[in-house]
C-alpha cells in the first residue's frame, strides 16, 4: 500500500509534464494543471501509437522516454517546482490512490481482449491482422496504449492500473476548481451550473474505479469536452484546434463516441483556412486520427472497425464476411439480444439479427431490460436536481419564475447532443455506450434553468455545502468499498491482472505453434495480462494461417 501511494503521487509528476507540448501557456493554477493531465494523456497516447509500428512499447522504450517529461520539468523547473503544482500533485495522487487501492479493477471484458492486447503492445510491434486472432483486438481502446506505457522499470506491470484513473482525477479536479473558483468571485455563469450537474452526477455514479471499464475515459472527456465549448464566449482558432484533439481522443478511445465531432459543427463555419493551416494543433489532429486509422487498417482491414464500408477486401489480412457478422452481431448485443434469447424456447428457432433489426422488433425486449434499468439510474439524479431547484427557490425567496430560454449557439449545442443521443438510440442503445451524451442533455436543461432564475444570486454558502458533499460522497463509497473487501489487499496479491479470482490464480493454458510463433488459449478463466498472444476462442487458432516478413507478423483466415 505504501508503495501505491508513492506510485500514485510519481506516475502524476512524471506524466504530467507531457501534457506541455500542447499547453505551453497558463500554468498558473489548479485548473490549468489539470488540463495538463489531460493533455499528457493525449500525449502519451500518440507516442506510444506512432512507436508500435516499429516497436514494442517494452519496459526500455518507455523507460527511455520518461527523459522528456524531466527535461520539461528542468526547463520550466519554475512551474514544477512551485508550491502550487507540488499541493496539485499530492491532492491528485491522493485521490487517485483512494480511488484506485483495493479495487477490483478489472471485469471479464478486459480479461478477454484489454489486458491481452495491453501484453501484446509490451512485448510486440504491430501485428497484421491481428483481430482474425481475436475481433475484439479490432476495435480496442487507445487508453491500451497509455496502460502500456505506463509499465516501465519504475512502476513495472502494476503500472499499467493508472491510466484511467489519471483521466478521472484530471476531470473530477478541473471541474472541483472551476465551481471553486466561480464560487469565490461569486459569478455563477452558465459554464457554473454545467459543471455543477456534471459533478453531481460524477459523484453520483462515476468516483469507484471497480465500475470502470473501457467507456468510463471516453465520457469522462466528452465532459470535459462540453465543459471547455461553453467556458469560451468567444470564438478563436486556437480554442477550436483544441476541442478538435479532444473529440478525435474521444473517439480513439470508443468507436461509437464518434458522435462527438458533431459539437463542433456550429463553429467549422467561422473558421479561416489560412489561419487552421498555420497552426501545428491542425497536423496534430490529422496525423492522429490517420495513424488510428492506419493502425485500424493493419490490424483489422479497415479503417474504422467493424464498419463494413471501411475495409479494404483486397488486403491478405481482412476478412469481409467476418467483419459483417461482428457489425451485425454487435448491433443486436445492444439491441437486447440476450434477454430476446431468453425469453424464446429451446426448441423455438431465433430470429435472424436481420429479422430482429426489422420495424424496432427489438424495442420490447429493449425496454423489458435497459429502458427500466436507465430510468431507474437517471430517476434519482433528476429528483436530486429538481429537489435542489425547489430548495434554492424557498432558501432565496425567489418567487419570480423565469422561463426556459436559451441563446443560438446553446441551442445548436444542445440540438446537436439531442441528435447524438437519438442515433445512440436507432444503432448501439446500451447505457454504457452513450450516457454522456444523455446526462450532458439532461445537465444542460438544468443548468440553463438554473442560470436563468439563480445566476444573480449569492449561491456561495449553498456551493460550498454541494462541494463538501461531493468530498464526503467520494470518501464514504470507496471507504466502503475498501472496508467491504474484508482485507483482500493484505490477504491476496493485487492488482489482480492475472485472473480474476480472488487470489490471482494464473490459469491453465493450451500452447499452440503456428510457423514457430507459440498462441495461447486458457483452459479455464480468461487470457488477462498473462501469455502474449492469445485468445479466448481456441477454435481460431485452427482456422488461422500466420506469416512473418520483415520481422512483422501476419495472420490471416485459412
Amino acid at each position: 500500500m505504501i508503495n501505491l501511494a508513492f506510485n500514485t503521487l510519481l506516475v502524476l509528476y512524471l506524466f504530467a509534464p507531457f501534457g506541455v507540448i500542447l499547453q505551453k501557456k497558463n500554468l498558473n493554477n489548479f485548473i490549468d494543471f489539470s488540463k495538463l493531465l489531460i493533455n499528457c494523456s493525449i500525449i502519451i497516447c500518440f507516442i506510444c501509437l506512432s512507436l508500435n509500428f516499429f516497436f514494442s512499447i517494452n519496459k526500455f522504450i518507455t523507460t527511455v522516454f520518461l527523459i522528456i517529461p524531466i527535461y520539461i520539468i528542468l526547463k520550466y523547473r519554475k512551474v514544477f517546482f512551485s508550491f502550487d503544482y507540488l499541493k496539485f500533485i499530492l491532492i491528485s495522487s491522493f485521490l487517485l490512490f483512494f480511488l484506485i487501492v483495493e479495487s477490483n479493477v478489472y471485469r471479464p471484458d478486459a480479461g478477454l481482449y484489454h489486458l491481452p492486447y495491453i501484453k501484446i503492445l509490451n512485448e510486440e510491434k504491430i501485428v497484421f491482422g491481428l483481430s482474425n486472432l481475436h475481433f475484439r483486438y479490432g476495435h480496442v481502446s487507445i487508453i491500451q496504449y497509455f496502460s502500456a506505457f505506463s509499465n516501465n522499470f519504475i512502476f513495472g506491470s502494476n503500472g499499467i492500473v493508472f491510466a484511467q484513473g489519471i483521466i478521472a482525477v484530471a476531470i473530477i479536479l478541473n471541474f472541483l476548481s472551476y465551481l471553486y473558483n466561480y464560487n469565490k468571485s461569486k459569478i455563477y455563469n452558465l459554464h457554473f451550473f454545467y459543471i455543477l450537474f456534471f459533478s453531481i452526477y460524477i459523484f453520483y455514479k462515476m468516483i469507484r474505479y471497480s465500475e470502470y471499464g473501457n467507456d468510463a475515459s471516453a465520457h469522462f472527456i466528452f465532459f470535459f469536452l462540453v465543459s471547455e465549448i461553453l467556458k469560451n464566449k468567444k470564438f478563436n482558432i486556437n480554442d477550436f484546434l483544441y476541442w478538435l484533439i479532444i473529440a478525435v481522443f474521444i473517439a480513439l478511445n470508443k468507436t461509437t463516441m464518434l458522435l462527438s465531432f458533431l459539437l463542433l459543427i456550429p463553429f467549422v463555419f467561422k473558421i479561416k483556412i489560412k489561419e487552421i493551416l498555420k497552426n501545428r494543433k491542425f497536423y496534430f489532429c490529422i496525423i492522429f486520427f490517420v495513424l488510428w486509422m492506419i493502425k485500424s487498417l493493419i490490424v483489422s482491414g479497415c479503417l474504422i472497425y467493424p464498419i463494413k464500408s471501411s475495409c479494404l477486401k483486397n488486403l491478405s489480412w481482412t476478412n469481409i464476411d467476418h467483419v459483417i457478422k461482428v457489425s451485425s452481431d454487435s448491433e443486436v448485443w445492444a439491441k437486447a439480444w440476450p434477454e430476446y434469447r431468453s425469453s424464446i424456447g429451446s426448441d423455438e428457432k431465433p430470429l435472424s439479427n436481420e429479422e430482429y433489426l426489422q420495424n424496432f422488433r427489438w424495442l420490447s425486449y429493449w425496454s423489458i431490460k435497459h429502458l427500466k434499468y436507465i430510468i431507474n439510474l437517471l430517476t434519482p439524479y433528476i429528483l436530486f436536481n429538481l429537489i435542489l431547484f425547489f430548495l434554492l427557490r424557498i432558501i432565496y425567496k425567489n418567487k419570480n419564475y423565469n422561463t426556459f430560454s436559451v441563446d443560438n449557439i446553446n441551442f445548436k449545442l444542445l440540438t446537436l447532443i439531442g441528435i447524438a443521443i437519438l442515433i445512440w438510440f436507432l444503432k448501439s442503445p446500451i447505457y454504457r455506450y452513450g450516457y454522456s451524451y444523455i446526462i450532458s442533455f439532461i445537465s444542460f436543461i438544468f443548468a440553463i434553468i438554473f442560470y436563468k432564475n439563480f445566476s444573480n444570486l449569492n449561491l456561495k454558502k449553498t456551493t460550498n455545502i454541494l462541494l463538501a458533499l461531493f468530498l464526503v460522497i467520494f470518501f464514504s463509497k470507496n471507504s466502503l468499498r475498501i472496508f467491504n473487501n474484508d482485507n483482500a489487499y493484505f490477504n491476496y496479491p493485487w492488482p489482480k491482472y492475472y485472473s480474476l479470482k480472488i487470489n490471482n490464480e494464473i490459469p491453465k493454458y493450451k500452447e499452440y505453434k503456428l510457423n514457430k510463433v507459440k498462441f495461447y488459449s486458457p483452459i479455464n478463466g480468461y487470457c488477462m495480462y498473462n501469455r502474449n498472444l492469445c485468445t479466448n476462442y481456441e477454435s481460431i487458432l485452427k482456422e488461422i494461417k500466420i506469416y512473418k516478413k520483415y520481422n512483422y507478423m501476419l495472420i490471416v483466415h485459412k
